[in-house]
């Protein structure tokens, strides 16, 4: 069982999103458009104090507005849309989440970019043809906002669940 934390952001044109993950993101059937603010790790102690170490992280972050860039190439065969705005408020959320109880978790090789994946082909799949359909699908950048985070739990094989939901602000406290 794996554990991770994320940011379910409420995007225009979600539709089209979805549409685009549909064909290109295995996780799609998973979990639905998100941007990963903890990346899924396994501690089997932590379950019964995760959610206060989230309540903890995220007091006195607001509600905030995104911007997400046109869909673009990444590392590993993955599409992904880049957030343009807000990215220091992810910034400050994601080191937060990384102390405490979860900082062994924090990888020392790669930097924080807070990103919407829309797909992750094979190595045999065409991924220049997969984002020039992205791109034709989504070709402008696209604006949303996040009030919430939560906590994802994978079963695996491609089975999870969210295991709690905590508002930002004062948008439901």
């Amino acid at each position: 069982m794996e554990f991770a934390i994320v940011a379910f952001p409420v995007i225009e044109c979600a539709d089209l999103v979805a549409s685009v993950r549909r064909r290109f993101d295995p996780l799609d059937g998973l979990l639905p458009a998100h941007v990963t603010l903890v990346f899924p790790f396994s501690q089997p102690s932590v379950e019964h104090s995760l959610e206060r170490h989230v309540a903890e992280a995220i007091a006195g972050v607001d509600p905030f507005d995104i911007t997400l860039e046109r869909p673009t190439r990444a590392d590993d065969n993955y599409i992904v849309m880049e957030l343009s705005g807000s990215v220091d408020r992810f910034g400050l959320v994601h080191d937060r989440l990384y102390s405490g109880i979860l900082a062994p978790h924090l990888s020392k090789v790669h930097s924080y970019r807070p990103h919407v994946t829309v797909g992750h082909l094979s190595p045999s799949e065409d991924l220049d043809a997969a984002t020039a359909h992205a791109l034709d699908v989504l070709p402008r950048p696209l604006s949303g906002r996040v009030d919430a985070v939560a906590a994802f739990r994978l079963d695996y094989p491609w089975r999870g669940e969210v295991v709690f939901t905590l508002p930002l602000g004062n948008s439901g406290r």
